[in-house]
């Protein structure tokens, strides 16, 4: 743990030893004890801006010798100690930090079909009505509502509605143009669009994607009074965001619409 230098004036390709040990890798830590004929304090001081951690002139007797290389070593190990603690503590903070993040990431989405959870659609709905706002831009909800899912639940049974679920939810994520555009379950049997700068025309467009995604996933659903296979029905709402009034207007609105169908 500890190197002795019996004179600084040698170097390798242009620098001290004292600096070469510095520069390596497998040594640059370890305790550095320079012995020396030289006594004048330019030569000591420059040895310790080389990294040296002593500055013996001349040889001492061999008890001092050994004390300062036992306290050097010790002192090594110390610090070993100390730095292994730190970089022990770096990773558990960061392991920490990472579970942090997955069980803030899994308490935003929903737990069947990964897509954002109600609460969290509705604080993106939030974000996304101030910054329209901000940017005098519209902002565009639609509200995706299952036909007959309680009676599909029913008669298929709770996974297997589950599954229904997840697919839809693919479907819905696959149909959007822009990685602005977010999906989330806003209900048992209701998934949310947002669509950011978004006028009616191109949320139409995107509900068109949706229903052809969604008819395409071909899913029986025989307890339907409205098709043999699983279909969707849209409400939609479009404004322009406003400060004054609260975001939740405007997905209050898409919901009204679907209602009415």
């Amino acid at each position: 743990a500890t190197v002795i230098i019996h004179d600084i004036q040698p170097d390798i390709d242009g620098m001290s030893l004292v600096r070469y040990f510095r520069s390596q890798p497998s040594t640059q830590r370890i305790s550095i004890v320079v012995l020396s004929v030289n006594e004048d304090a330019a030569s000591k001081a420059q040895a310790f801006r080389d990294g040296a951690n002593d500055y013996l002139v001349k040889m001492p007797n061999k008890i001092e010798l050994v004390s300062r290389i036992m306290a050097h070593s010790k002192a090594y190990l110390t610090r070993l100690e100390r730095e292994d603690g730190v970089d022990e503590l770096r990773n558990r903070l960061n392991q920490q930090e990472q579970v942090n993040t997955l069980l803030k990431r899994l308490a935003d989405r929903d737990e069947i079909t990964g897509v954002a959870n109600r609460r969290n659609f509705t604080h993106l709905l939030e974000r996304e009505w101030r910054r329209g706002a901000r940017e005098n831009k519209e902002l565009s909800v639609i509200v995706v509502g299952i036909d007959a899912f309680e009676a599909y639940i029913e008669n298929y049974g709770e996974p297997q509605g589950n599954d229904c679920l997840t697919k839809l939810a693919r479907a819905i994520e696959g149909a959007l143009l822009r990685p602005g555009d977010i999906p989330g379950r806003y209900g048992p049997a209701e998934f949310g669009v947002l669509l950011p700068a978004t006028g009616r025309p191109g949320a139409a467009t995107i509900i068109d994607r949706i229903t052809a995604a969604v008819a395409g996933l071909d899913i029986e659903h025989d307890a339907s009074p409205v098709s043999h296979k699983v279909t969707v029905t849209f409400g939609i709402a479009t404004c322009m965001p406003n400060l004054e009034a609260a975001s939740t207007v405007l997905l209050q609105a898409a919901e009204q619409d679907l209602q009415k169908i």
